[in-house]
């Protein structure tokens, strides 16, 4: 009677030992797994990223959008390139550069007669566009110079004044497992030449936003009550459970 029941719980340490390592493997198996998913998102993104190519098209409200795929890297590869605070947010840097084209043309036509008397004069030509939050104003001065023998006409050099204001907004989303950045302005004219962006992903940030209550399926050993006595066993079941930070892949 003893002896079998030396032999029950002998079965039981090992059937809980089993369940131990059975645990412990899958749980490695897991974070390789959930790893290597990571790091084919990751270069599926950037392949995608590489290739891809400006994007511009206008929206119901009129503002002018350039879009292309930006590039996805994790913290650990860039933390000889970044200086990063330990814990922080992850950090978003958009990059553009605009360039800004405009060609006015001018036709003059002045009439004149011989009995005027002509004097130095200027042309001047101003113009202001108005946007929902975007505006330019551009102001044309052309000298010229009167012969009154020859009666020719002679131009100096133009001085030619922009002021404007330019509204850009710049986002990141992701879209079908791809990340997108985006940049928009209001002003229709502007072609947007070069565009890059990158998402930094830190998986310990990630972390912290996950709870560590939770419902769901639990496997392992434990000890249990049978017959009064406290002895081992294998259960199996659904109910509340806490998993610590470090614990999560």
């Amino acid at each position: 009677m003893i002896i079998n029941k030396k032999i029950k719980n002998l079965i039981r340490y090992v059937l809980i030992g089993i369940v131990v390592i059975c645990a412990i493997t899958f749980f490695i198996q897991q974070k390789s797994i959930s790893d290597l998913r990571r790091k084919n998102n990751t270069l599926k993104n950037n392949i995608e990223a590489a290739t891809d190519t400006i994007n511009h098209y206008i929206d119901e409200n009129g503002n002018l959008h350039a879009e292309r795929t930006a590039y996805l890297a994790d913290i650990k590869l860039l933390r000889d390139y970044l200086d990063l605070e330990r814990n922080k947010a992850p950090i978003t840097v958009t990059k553009y550069e605009i360039i800004y084209k405009d060609t006015i043309i001018g036709n003059t036509k002045i009439i004149y007669k011989d009995t005027i008397n002509y004097t130095a004069a200027d042309i001047n030509v101003n113009t202001h566009k108005e946007f929902d939050k975007s505006f330019y104003d551009i102001a044309v001065k052309i000298p010229l110079t009167i012969c009154d023998t020859t009666k020719q006409i002679t131009a100096g050099n133009a001085d030619i004044m922009l002021n404007q204001k330019i509204w850009i907004q710049s986002y990141l989303y992701e879209q079908d497992g791809f990340y997108k950045v985006n940049v928009m302005t209001d002003i229709p004219g502007v072609e947007f030449e070069g565009l890059d962006g990158q998402v930094a992903v830190d998986k310990k940030t990630e972390r912290q936003f996950r709870k560590n209550w939770g419902i769901g399926l639990q496997l392992g050993g434990g000890i249990g009550v049978y017959d009064r006595h406290f002895i081992p066993t294998v259960y199996v079941g659904i109910g509340i459970q806490y998993v610590p930070k470090f614990l999560q892949f």
